[in-house]
């Protein structure tokens, strides 16, 4: 890939920004920050010059935060509260190359209408927080005596997916979720022997609870990570396709969605939920997107645990590769992956 002399791809902000999500290139990153911070108005569709950059310079634009966080990780909830206190703000709506702005009367009128809708919500997920930390003192989640103390990191993901006030049956079953799975992470990882482990995944294959017909997809959770502490504590070093078959389960992305796209629609007829084969191309992508995405931030920590995951095993693979390579081409694949995945979930649930 050729940049120009600005760092830029072909002078367009977009294919400039296309190229670092491929390529994680930190010239593109250092072009976009550059175009950022000259725009208040946002980026433009097409590449300002020195002139057009001087008009559009708003120095009180809030860059940092802009490119702190991608969007599918905010809440919007709170995004919406930086919006309402801005002092001067009479924006509606923000979008990537364009504002649409109010009069101060309307716009005083939604500013009291998004106050009043924010309060609202946030007194609801006070209440589902209180709930949650009183179900996790209730079992002892919150004193393990090892591991990390997840309670609030869990129910703020399971709200920045999921953040309407009427979904707050869902909230909590993810949220209760992942506590859970953080918990049977960090057992597998630094508490348990590999026989305490055994038996432990053997418990979950034998449970059968209330309601339920068997032990659905907790146990393979439970058999991928047993399997992936055999290879740590012996020092096993997996090819990549053995250890994406298996990580891709042990990320128990299928044992939180599930359930919750179930619950999505109350309308969901159970010989829909009974046709869930129809769907496995499609989750078991949503599986493999969520293993690269979790490989790319948490390498660092893996090498200091003594574990494997792809960025490392690329580069144990390819030893002229360096860690910069690695996390570009594990990129890539996820990009590619998310890619398919749209295309199968196209009309998935009518």
């Amino acid at each position: 890939m050729h940049l120009s002399g600005d760092s830029s791809l072909f002078q367009s902000p977009s294919a400039t920004a296309r190229a670092f999500m491929a390529t994680g290139k930190e010239e593109c990153l250092a072009c976009l920050k550059s175009l950022v911070g000259t725009c208040g108005a946002g980026v433009p569709p097409t590449y300002l010059m020195d002139e057009e950059l001087k008009r559009h310079s708003d120095p009180s634009l809030p860059i940092e935060h802009e490119l702190s966080l991608p969007w599918i990780v905010r809440l919007n909830h709170l995004e919406h509260r930086t919006w309402i206190e801005e002092d001067d703000m009479n924006v509606l709506w923000a979008g990537k190359t364009s504002f649409h702005r109010l009069s101060s009367l309307k716009n005083e009128k939604f500013v009291k209408l998004a106050v009043a809708e924010y309060e609202f919500r946030q007194s609801i997920y006070k209440n589902e927080m209180a709930e949650l930390k009183s179900w996790c003192l209730k079992w002892d989640l919150s004193d393990m005596g090892f591991g990390r103390e997840k309670t609030m990191y869990c129910y703020f993901a399971s709200c920045a997916s999921l953040s309407l006030p009427y979904d707050s049956y869902i909230r909590m079953t993810v949220a209760k979720g992942g506590i859970l799975i953080t918990v049977e992470d960090d057992f597998f990882d630094m508490e348990g022997s590999l026989n305490e482990l055994n038996i432990l995944t053997d418990a979950v294959r034998r449970w059968d609870a209330k309601g339920l017909s068997g032990h659905g997809k907790w146990f393979e959770t439970f058999a991928s990570r047993l399997l992936e502490a055999k290879w740590s504590k012996s020092g096993y070093l997996p090819s990549m396709d053995e250890y994406l078959r298996t990580g891709m389960t042990s990320i128990a992305a299928r044992t939180l969605v599930l359930p919750a796209s179930c619950l999505l629609k109350s309308s969901l007829s159970i010989s829909k939920i009974s046709r869930a084969a129809e769907y496995e191309t499609v989750t078991k992508l949503v599986m493999l997107i969520s293993r690269l995405s979790n490989d790319i931030q948490s390498y660092q920590k893996e090498i200091e645990d003594g574990k494997m995951n792809s960025v490392l095993l690329y580069m144990k693979e390819n030893p002229d590769a360096d860690i910069d390579d690695s996390i570009a081409f594990v990129r890539v694949t996820r990009q590619k992956e998310e890619r398919v995945a749209q295309t199968c979930s196209d009309g998935w649930i009518q």
